[in-house]
C-alpha cells in the first residue's frame, strides 16, 4: 500500500503524470502522533516532481504526518474527511 506503490503502478500504465491523485499515503505512526520527518518530506519531495498533480489523502496518512505534508506542498495537497467530495 501507500502513496509511492500507488504511483509506482501508475507509471507502468501511461508516461504522463495525472491530475489528481487520491488515496492513502499511509504515513501514520498507529498509536502515536509521531512523524517520520525523513520519510515524509521525500514523500513531498517526489510528490512535488510531477508538476500540476494533485493529492486527496485521508486518514491514513495521519493528521501529524499531512500537517507535515502540507507545509512542503502547500495547495498541492489536500486533506479528505468522510463525506467530502472532489471536482476534478
Amino acid at each position: 500500500g501507500g502513496i509511492g506503490n500507488s504511483r509506482s503502478r501508475l507509471a507502468g500504465l501511461t508516461p504522463a503524470p495525472p491530475d489528481a491523485v487520491v488515496g492513502g499515503f499511509h504515513l501514520a505512526v498507529p498509536g502515536t502522533s509521531d512523524v517520520d520527518e525523513a520519510l515524509v518530506d521525500g514523500v513531498a519531495e517526489r510528490r512535488l516532481a510531477l508538476p500540476g498533480t494533485r493529492y486527496y489523502t485521508g486518514h491514513c496518512t495521519g493528521l501529524p504526518s499531512y500537517a507535515r505534508l502540507a507545509e512542503k506542498m502547500g495547495q498541492r495537497v489536500s486533506y479528505l474527511h468522510a463525506g467530502d467530495t472532489v471536482e476534478i
